[in-house]
């Protein structure tokens, strides 16, 4: 009996781990291959030896190129200032070398992509900035005019604030407004 039990809470593991394997392949392309041999072991015996958890989440972290976790890892700024740096002491002491078969003018078009994409970031996020205080505005103008059909609702002599109207917009209409007063009773003494 305690096999069976110690089977089951095993099994669940493994589709639990499946799941958790599901959820890495579709962050990271690279770990189709072995996520679907995961779940398909999880799904026709129920059942995994440990070995091949172990081998299905040992994995580097390079094959992890869409996880957020790895990824925050990666300080733009201070990339970019040691490449700087960098570029600037190839350029003065050596701009024609070539290191591991990368000349300075390769290196210098990538940082100049990174430099490009994060300018566009920047404007974008400017951009964003600038269309919340535009809806920020539209949105505190809408609110007073919305006060302002409330109120001409209540003042307009054909509906007022105990029409349907009224009611359909949202508001208490008087004949259902409780008056808020509250007045307690008197308990009886044993």
């Amino acid at each position: 009996m305690r096999f069976c039990n110690d089977a089951m809470r095993f099994c669940r593991f493994a589709e639990s781990l499946c799941k958790i394997a599901e959820a890495f392949c579709r962050l990271a392309g690279t770990l189709g291959s072995v996520a679907e041999r995961l779940c398909n072991d999880a799904k026709a015996a129920k059942l995994i030896s440990p070995s091949s958890i172990i081998a299905a989440v040992s994995i580097n972290k390079s094959q992890l190129t869409g996880d957020k976790k790895f990824m925050a890892r990666v300080n733009i700024k201070e990339i970019m200032t040691r490449v700087f740096k960098m570029l600037d002491a190839w350029e003065q002491g050596a701009s024609s070398a070539k290191f591991m078969n990368i000349t300075h003018g390769e290196f210098k078009a990538d940082y100049d992509a990174v430099e490009a994409d994060l300018q566009e970031i920047a404007d974008m996020e400017a951009a964003v900035k600038m269309k919340k205080v535009a809806v920020a505005a539209k949105a505190a103008a809408l609110q007073k005019k919305s006060v302002m059909v409330r109120e001409g609702v209540q003042g307009d002599s054909a509906y007022g604030s105990d029409s349907p109207l009224y009611a359909a917009m949202g508001f208490v209409i008087d004949s259902l407004r409780k008056t808020g007063l509250t007045r307690k009773k008197d308990e009886p003494k044993n």
